[in-house]
Parts: C-alpha cells; structure tokens; sequence
C-alpha cells in the first residue's frame, strides 16, 4: 500500500513507519558518514591473525562482527590521514602472514 513518505513527500511504498525505502537508505548512509573522521586506521584481529584498513571503524567493526569474527581481539595499530600510508602497512602485514588481503584493494607498485 503507498502512503506518503513523511521524509521525501514522494507517494511511495512506505517500509520503515512513516519514511520509504530510499530516505532510509539515505539516513542510514547519513548515519555512517557521520562516523567518520577522516582518518584512517589499519587493524588487526588477533585471535583471527587478520589484517585491514578501514576510514569507518564503526562500520567495519560491524561488518566482522556480523561474518563472525572475533572483534574483541580487533586492535587498531596506525591511524592516518593518508590513505595510501595506512594500504602501504597493510600490504606489509599480509607480507607476512596476516590474512585479509584482497586483489581489488592491493597496491599497486610502480
């Protein structure tokens, strides 16, 4: 049943109460910027010998928390504001012996 979205004013399938599917997707993604500090930050999780770079914490803490990893181990090792410092650590960490090395964020050498 489309009801009127209290947030957008758009007739649509109304999900979450009173706001549609997109303003709750927008407010979540919202949500999660705002956690954000402009810094970024490599982990590892101890007790899972895995290694990572994140610029949302919160978010990335959720994300293991949710595919069963041990969080309780996740300790942070290096905060930056430059980006590629923090990947440079973390290829580093995968080097030698950390898991969580992917090939869509691996850097690349020149």
């Amino acid at each position: 049943m489309d009801k009127i979205c209290t947030s957008c004013g758009k007739g649509k399938r109304v999900h979450h109460r009173t706001i549609c599917k997109d303003c709750l997707n927008n407010q979540k993604l919202d949500w999660f910027k705002k956690k954000k500090d402009g810094y970024h930050y490599v982990y590892i999780i101890e007790n899972d010998k895995y290694a990572g770079v994140t610029d949302s914490l919160y978010a990335r803490k959720n994300n293991h928390k949710r595919d069963k990893r041990d969080i309780e181990s996740l300790r942070v090792i290096y905060k930056t504001k430059d980006r590629e410092d923090a990947e440079e650590l973390e290829e580093l960490l995968h080097d030698i012996g950390y898991n969580g090395r992917h090939s869509y964020n691996a850097i690349k050498y020149r």
